[in-house]
């Protein structure tokens, strides 16, 4: 079915609203621009904008992300601008510059954004109530790749480990010691062996009270642990996770015991990351529009970048597949790219989600055969240009008959009557 999100033109003038302006000619051009995105948005899984540095890719697509937010009016989830590291901020004051200057006064200030830096604030985010909720997100490309740093969802993922083996006691008092060790928050004096068994027999749900009671987090922050941890348990294996806690663990101290954990944590570490992989795939969270922005950095399958939206084998796991709507890319011109990269970006639009209401109107398998097709195309045009280069450079200078300048390699012009311009002699 397509969707409907026209440019908001009502209230978003790309032209500018007040001092600051841009030219006409330019404003035109731009509007223009975000008006097609929008108009190939309603029923292809994605965009790709390609133009050079300085021609306005940003506020276009600023408007596009804005028209977005104001046809969903944020019921959909957040619209997520996925960027490099180095121009997160930049994105983020051009946003607050186009709220200024190019939109009615007011008209988008109901627009709630923020910044998500690792996979764990997304998903805190995602638990707020709607008042609080937020319509836009910035994010970087490194957030969902990163995998799970965070010490409290590492404990809790422990906890619900537990809960799918029997344990020994003297299993759960290993738990209970070296747990602060795996989770690296041993410089937490608060976290003790008590607390951590007070926190391996309690439901997720109550840990902010018992972590605040302890003086491990303050009264103001956010619940530690996002609630779609808890509600995807049963569709996790956590069979990985089980082998380091009962087997893995140290039955006593010893004199190389900083050793051995370093190597009991990175069993640990890379558990929790599979588990993390699992929760980020099965999650039901959903976006109407993720804007990548240098999705060229996508070119090559082997980047942990483009593994977030496309496989390269079998076995990989594409962590964003089905979240998105559709998708909005921005990116060097196609000439900057070689055709077999432009065709790999392009792939990363089968990530979108294509179930649902709001689904092409083709299926996935009609857009690979386009995309199939236009790769044929471009296979068959570079070799056709591969056939001139080498033919133009057989050609000889005898080969072209007797009107040839003065040994300069060049011909005149045919004569096409009285008062044609002559070659100087």
């Amino acid at each position: 079915m397509s969707i409907d999100w026209p440019l908001a033109e009502s209230v978003i003038k790309l032209g500018g609203v007040r001092a600051q302006r841009i030219q006409p000619d330019d404003a035109a051009r731009q509007t223009k621009t975000a008006k097609d995105i929008l108009r190939g948005l309603s029923d292809r899984p994605g965009v790709l904008l390609s133009d050079e540095v300085g021609m306005g890719k940003t506020y276009v697509a600023l408007a596009v992300a804005a028209s977005v937010i104001v046809a969903t009016k944020g019921r959909q989830g957040p619209v997520v601008v996925m960027v490099p590291g180095r121009l997160r901020r930049k994105w983020q004051r051009e946003w607050e510059q186009f709220k200024r200057h190019c939109s009615i006064e007011g008209a988008l200030d109901w627009i709630r954004d923020t910044y998500a830096h690792s996979p764990t604030d997304f998903f805190k985010l995602l638990d707020d109530d709607e008042t609080q909720l937020n319509q836009l997100v910035f994010t970087t490309t490194g957030c969902f790749s990163r995998g799970i740093n965070d010490a409290w969802i590492k404990l809790a993922m422990i906890r619900l480990a537990r809960q799918k083996t029997k344990l020994s006691s003297h299993q759960k008092d290993r738990i209970y010691r070296w747990a602060p060790s795996l989770i690296r928050l041993t410089s937490k004096r608060y976290l003790t062996e008590n607390v951590v068994k007070k926190l391996m027999n309690t439901d997720l749900s109550n840990w902010r009270n018992i972590l605040i009671r302890e003086r491990l987090i303050n009264e103001d922050a956010d619940d530690p642990i996002p609630k779609l941890l808890s509600q995807f348990k049963d569709k996790i294996d956590w069979s990985a996770l089980v082998t380091v806690l009962r087997e893995s663990l140290p039955k006593r101290a010893s004199a190389n015991i900083a050793d051995r954990m370093k190597k009991i944590r990175s069993k640990f570490n890379e558990a929790c990351q599979g588990i993390y992989e699992q929760w980020l795939r099965h999650s039901k969270w959903h976006s109407p529009l993720i804007i990548l922005d240098e999705a060229h950095h996508a070119k090559n399958d082997h980047t942990r970048l483009a593994r977030l939206f496309r496989q390269s084998t079998d076995e990989d796991v594409t962590l964003l597949r089905g979240k998105f709507q559709r998708m909005l890319f921005l990116t060097a011109t196609p000439f900057q790219l070689g055709h077999q990269e432009l065709i790999r970006v392009i792939r990363s639009f089968d990530a979108i989600r294509w179930s649902g209401q709001w689904s092409p109107n083709k299926t996935l398998e009609e857009v690979q055969a386009e995309i199939e097709k236009l790769e044929l195309a471009l296979d068959s045009n570079r070799l056709a240009g591969r056939r001139l280069d080498r033919l133009w450079g057989n050609i000889r200078l005898e080969m072209l008959g007797p009107a040839v300048s003065n040994g300069c390699g060049t011909t005149p012009p045919a004569s096409t009557g009285a008062g044609d311009h002559q070659p100087d002699k």
